[in-house]
């Protein structure tokens, strides 16, 4: 895990020193994080506000029928961004929302982890509607965890209780946790389905690549530079006017070519004086 997402989640959960809160607090913590993961933070607590409103969960969760035959086409976003009720559980998604998406979005800049997530979005409908589970929120995280994982896959790290472990079994591990959690086998089911997504998506922009592929999932100019402003481009330089030929140049040819004919008339004279030099000798 990266310092930087680490201290940012301690700043959230309000273990920072008294001078790093009085610097920033939560909203100098927030505005640290970097932008796509911090727009997916405050879609994600934005959803948590509107069910502590009372907003009922059912109108968030994806439904093949009431999305696309009831165009409630707000569905597939809420759904990806619903993380269930507020307890000890949301907190710990937070947590593993910040760190390992802020750790993929450096890697990969923020424009392609935009890419990510909406290609997540897109296979967990896919996956949501063959099997009818609604929620996508603990998938795309599990899938942003699977995906940091397969990246540096022999990475030492420490989990709950000191366990030290690599990085490749991070997402097994979490998914055993939090079936003891629900003391359920349904626990792994997000899991699961966001192990299976976040591979599609690994293969199609690492390894098919490192193969000798193209690789398909790549973010378009527009959304770089949307992430990326860049600074206002400089004045166009005007073309250079080519030079004309100053005019002692043009003219330099013809006065050659009208210096030739005198030479001649001067070696005509002097063969003519020659001659005339041979007949006196005679």
């Amino acid at each position: 895990m990266e310092r930087g997402g680490a201290a940012t989640a301690l700043q959230l959960r309000g273990g920072a020193d008294d001078e790093g809160k009085k610097k920033s607090g939560l909203s100098g913590a927030i505005g640290q994080i970097t932008p796509t993961t911090r727009m997916y933070l405050l879609g994600c607590l934005a959803m948590a506000v509107l069910t502590l409103v009372g907003i009922p969960e059912e109108l968030f969760l994806y439904e093949f029928g009431r999305t696309f035959k009831g165009l409630q086409l707000w569905r597939p976003i809420t759904s990806a961004l619903h993380l269930g009720k507020v307890d000890m559980g949301f907190a710990s998604q937070l947590y593993f929302l910040i760190s390992y998406g802020q750790e993929m979005e450096r890697q990969d800049g923020s424009a392609q982890h935009c890419v990510f997530i909406l290609t997540q979005v897109l296979l967990l409908m896919a996956v949501g509607t063959l099997t009818g589970y609604p929620s996508f929120a603990r998938s795309l995280i599990a899938a942003t965890i699977y995906c940091c994982s397969r990246r540096e896959p022999m990475r030492p790290m420490e989990v709950q209780f000191g366990v030290r472990i690599e990085y490749w079994l991070l997402p097994y591990v979490n998914l055993v946790i939090d079936c003891l959690q629900a003391q359920s086998a349904a626990g792994a089911v997000p899991h699961l389905l966001g192990i299976f997504t976040g591979h599609i998506y690994h293969f199609v922009s690492i390894v098919w690549p490192q193969l000798g592929g193209r690789r398909y999932l790549t973010a378009p100019g527009t959304l770089k530079a949307a992430f990326n402003p860049e600074k206002k481009p400089a004045a166009k330089k005007t073309a250079a006017k080519k030079p004309k030929q100053s005019e002692p140049s043009v003219k330099s040819e013809p006065a050659a070519a009208k210096s030739e004919p005198p030479k001649k008339k001067e070696s005509s004279k002097s063969s003519s004086k020659a001659k005339k030099a041979k007949k006196a000798k005679k």
